[in-house]
């Protein structure tokens, strides 16, 4: 770099550079001053006075010379290499700035290429998102077109099964309506049921067999505990999924524990359903429910108790699709054929006491306290009213509950 361009006046003789230095203000071009303490060149002898005197001032300048420079030769030659040293730094700076100007020439021009760059890439990535958009709103407009379609279609198809089959949604809906009037709200069946999440959350997971309205699972979701259910009526299984984002088949209940791997289950619950099964399919549900079972896991039933005569008799057969009240002991005895260990049953969900036999109040004569026989009489009688009472309306269900032995 400190080469570059310093090579002018090589061809000029050493007078018309020497002539720089003398004569009024010395030059200022480093490659003289670099010509100059380079080649050691001794500037001319001369004297501002003219005539005779200015040319004895020039000789005896002359004859004075080498008397001064042999004594001062070491300093003037530390001197003129300083000078060398000093001239070439500043040739190199010179140089720098030569290539700092071209430089800062290039960043301009590069800078203007690269905003002109982005300018076409903006318009570019407008041009692109302007047919993106309008790609993706003629998309969205053929979704939209297919979703009216496709609902149409399946509506149309809805009314087809329904002519050809009967109507049997028509039905399950109407099921369902019949459920909330004469079993209960939804939030009154909630109710009854939070007392079996306790139990069922240390055997999870969960199987609700004729799941309904989805009642004990949504109870089980809240809890935390992993469950899933299945029922054949497509309404109410349309019900717990839109609704309530529950996991639930619409399948068949025996071919449901038949898909399960064995022993991937903790509790196997079934909710008012024995009372709606043939025996034969009842004692294949309870064998498949043992076979899905973990060992210790739960069993756990719920049922229309035949021990209350209002609840097993008048209350039973308002469920059109009820085939037999299924009495405690029998099943009891189906579960122990099943291969069911730690069988037992308790009733629950009493009669409201307005619905109950009215208390009898102790009797009264007009003489005073009643005698000892018309006490005793009155004992008995209320005994009676009692056990009546306990006959006709005793607990409405009662819940069994069995273990798979391991």
């Amino acid at each position: 770099m400190s080469d570059r361009n310093h090579s002018r006046g090589t061809s000029e003789d050493g007078d018309t550079r020497l002539a720089r230095f003398v004569g009024g203000e010395p030059t200022r071009d480093l490659d003289d001053w670099h010509w100059l303490w380079s080649e050691d060149v001794a500037l001319p002898i001369g004297s501002h006075r003219g005539g005779l005197i200015g040319r004895l001032v020039v000789a005896f300048k002359r004859l004075l010379r080498p008397l001064v420079k042999t004594p001062q030769q070491d300093l003037w030659d530390r001197q003129r290499v300083f000078d060398l040293i000093v001239i070439e730094r500043l040739r190199r700076i010179e140089d720098l700035r030569v290539d700092l100007d071209a430089l800062e020439r290039r960043v301009s021009s590069l800078e203007a290429c690269l905003s002109e760059g982005l300018r076409e890439v903006a318009r570019y990535n407008d041009a692109l998102y302007s047919r993106v958009d309008l790609k993706l709103e003629r998309a969205l407009d053929r979704c939209r077109l297919l979703q009216r379609d496709l609902a149409s279609a399946l509506r149309e198809r809805r009314t087809e099964e329904d002519g050809q089959q009967g109507g049997p949604e028509l039905l399950e809906h109407a099921y369902l309506e019949f459920e909330r009037r004469h079993r209960g709200s939804e939030e009154e069946i909630r109710d009854r049921l939070a007392g079996y999440v306790g139990e069922l959350a240390e055997h999870a997971p969960v199987l609700d067999l004729g799941c309904g309205r989805g009642e004990l699972l949504r109870l089980l979701r809240d809890a935390g505990v992993e469950s899933r259910g299945v029922d054949g009526n497509r309404a109410m299984v349309r019900r717990c999924r839109e609704d309530h984002g529950l996991e639930v088949r619409h399948r068949d209940l025996v071919e449901e524990l038949r898909l399960s791997p064995p022993g991937s289950l903790g509790a196997v619950t079934c909710l008012h359903v024995v009372e709606h099964l043939p025996l034969e399919v009842l004692r294949t549900m309870l064998r498949e429910a043992l076979a899905v079972l973990r060992p210790g896991g739960l069993l756990l039933v719920e049922t229309p108790s035949p021990l209350s005569l209002v609840a097993g008799s008048r209350n039973f057969w308002v469920d059109s699709t009820h085939l037999r009240p299924v009495h405690p002991e029998q099943l009891v005895a189906e579960c122990e054929a099943a291969g069911f260990a730690d069988i037992g049953f308790e009733t629950c969900h009493p009669f409201a006491e307005l619905e109950r036999l009215p208390p009898l109040e102790p009797p009264v004569t007009s003489d005073g306290p009643p005698g000892e026989a018309l006490e005793a009489v009155w004992s008995r009688v209320a005994r009676l009213r009692d056990e009546l009472d306990s006959l006709l309306f005793g607990d409405q269900d009662y819940t069994l509950r069995a273990s798979k032995p391991g």
